[in-house]
């Protein structure tokens, strides 16, 4: 049988700590969405205040001549790319803007370049004039003759990265005498601001699961973890709207195409309440909201898009300094990592013993960890709808 969420608030006297993780997630969900599903679904248990996790792309298979303007006539077989990490002697190469195939016979990786036959295929060799906008090269694989050596091996290592737990306090006392004190809800002010506080801890927890940045201060002994934004705008997939336009739906769907080239084909969109109510206004016929359907208590709407299908939650911690913004987030690729024992916790009568009065107390030591950043996007500066 569930426990409600009141089974955090009648605790006897004395001194003793709770784990309400589970019953603070429950309270209120509407309130702090991500928090809510990042404790409920999200949660794995880390071993240490500093912890390291690796993450591994798929090799590239597209690079770009050195430069833009790059010419190359048709006889040329010495071609300087952007980027050669990945590609081997053997290698089958395909210049798209002309669909002329190359076959790699030597790759020297002080210069970038490679060494090619041109024309190896169906398609003639072509010169390529100067652009402004990049030559596209594709690796399509290696083509090896019969009874041949294995080709060169390129061995990728993973990429290491590593956060903090920081350590959120939320305390709240009051007076023995007004504890005595009945109010007219026939609920005492500890029991009251017991419930105010455990909201007001988990608003602190989304606020910093979010915006956080890294900080470890040895000296001090204090941490301060980094949140999600950090990573995405690392990713670099930010789809900025410069604050001079609102959504139209051939925007979102760009938007959506950004979303959907890394990880799964579900994501999470968490959002301002602007965001949510010009997608509404755009795309009725793509959102879908089931009569009573709740994820972890919290509402949520589905938008389906060609590029994949998004569940959309509102979030007021995006206001202000972040109203007209959001967050895509692909949740197979996130994880909230309280530290072991450090899940949240209330911890009552903390006050001195000759005081006449009680001190209680929230508390959470926790990190967040986001596996591949591309997979994740931001969304910024969406612009209020225009007034008819």
């Amino acid at each position: 049988m569930a426990v409600g969420p009141a089974s955090i608030y009648d605790i006897s006297a004395t001194r003793k700590r709770f784990d309400v993780d589970k019953q603070i997630a429950q309270l209120i969900p509407d309130a702090s969405p991500f928090a809510v599903f990042m404790m409920r679904a999200r949660k794995k248990v880390v071993d240490s205040e500093k912890f390291y996790w690796y993450d591994e792309e798929p090799a590239p298979w597209w690079t770009t001549f050195s430069t833009a303007t790059a010419a190359l006539a048709a006889n040329d077989t010495q071609i300087v790319l952007a980027d050669v990490a990945h590609i081997s002697a053997k290698d089958i190469l395909k210049i798209t803007e002309t669909g002329e195939q190359l076959f790699v016979s030597a790759v020297n990786r002080g210069t970038n370049t490679v060494t090619v036959s041109r024309g190896y295929g169906s398609t003639n060799a072509a010169a390529i004039a100067q652009s402004d906008t990049p030559h596209y090269i594709l690796k399509l694989g290696n083509a090896m003759e019969e009874n041949s050596l294995a080709p060169e091996t390129r061995v990728d290592q993973p990429t290491e990265r590593y956060n903090v737990t920081q350590e959120i306090r939320t305390p709240f006392n009051g007076s023995l005498r007004g504890e005595k004190i009945a109010l007219r809800t026939s609920e005492s002010e500890r029991k009251r601001l017991r419930r105010r506080k455990a909201l007001e801890h988990r608003l602190e927890l989304e606020r910093t699961m979010l915006f956080g940045e890294l900080k470890d201060d040895v000296a001090a002994r204090r941490r301060t973890t980094r949140g999600i934004m950090s990573f995405v705008e690392e990713g670099g997939n930010v789809y900025d709207f410069q604050g001079n336009r609102s959504i139209t739906e051939e925007e979102f769907e760009l938007v959506c195409e950004m979303a959907f080239q890394y990880g799964s084909d579900k994501k999470l969109l968490v959002a301002c309440p602007r965001i949510i109510s010009q997608i509404n206004q755009i795309s009725a016929e793509k959102l879908t909201t089931e009569v009573g359907q709740k994820t972890y208590g919290v509402r949520i709407q589905k938008y389906l898009s060609a590029h994949g299908e998004l569940n959309i939650v509102v979030s007021k911690t995006f206001s202000h300094g972040y109203d007209g913004m959001g967050l895509i987030v692909d949740m197979g690729h996130i994880y909230y990592r309280p530290l072991v024992g450090c899940d949240t916790k209330l911890d009552i009568n903390l006050q001195e013993n000759d005081r006449h009065g009680w001190l209680d107390e929230y508390w959470t030591e926790f990190g967040v960890e986001v596996h591949l950043p591309k997979a994740h996007t931001l969304i910024k500066g969406v612009a209020r709808d225009e007034i008819v």
